[in-house]
């Protein structure tokens, strides 16, 4: 299996329909992937759709790995995580934006944009993602950051590069 997370609207979906996730996999039979959402992880699929924010979180924000992820890790068979990276100004535009989640993941219900900002202007983004990404290098599991500020995604190939990446919004 191989995960795409990141924060909400750092730009997974995107990278799941674009051709730059060609560049890092071979899905030579696009049409019969199954893709799955976090939140209805019902059955196998191919590819996991991850969000790394939590929800419900009311006061002082948790940055402890979930437990639904750290299950995922520990049980599931991955092959690659790949992790998306933006700053919050970016993040916060793309939010405002919004007004559903995925269409491809069910019936999910309307996107809480107003919680995802208030929760996004609350976290140390940086923070997030060095738990994330030592929780993986713990567990030995291959993974690959990418700068997701626009359409290219980039490799970010150090913890240096991703605090420019979530810092800056050119």
């Amino acid at each position: 299996m191989v995960i795409v997370c990141g924060g909400s609207s750092v730009g997974k979906s995107t990278f799941l329909k674009s051709k730059k996730i060609h560049n890092y996999i071979d899905f030579t039979d696009k049409k019969n992937i199954k893709m799955m959402h976090a939140y209805n992880l019902k059955q196998k699929c191919e590819i996991l759709h991850y969000n790394i924010l939590k929800t419900g979180i009311v006061g002082e924000y948790d940055y402890a790995i979930e437990q639904k992820f750290i299950d995922i890790i520990k049980i599931i068979d991955i092959t690659n995580v790949f992790v998306l990276a933006a700053p919050k100004d970016i993040i916060l535009k793309r939010i405002s934006k919004r007004q559903k989640i995925e269409k491809d993941f069910g019936n999910l219900g309307e996107y809480q944009a107003q919680y995802f900002i208030d929760l996004y202007k609350s976290i140390d983004l940086y923070k997030l993602y060095s738990v994330i990404v030592d929780f993986l290098k713990e567990n030995n599991v291959k993974y690959t950051m990418l700068d997701s500020r626009n359409k290219n995604y980039e490799p970010i190939d150090s913890s240096v590069t991703l605090k420019h990446v979530l810092e800056d919004a050119s």
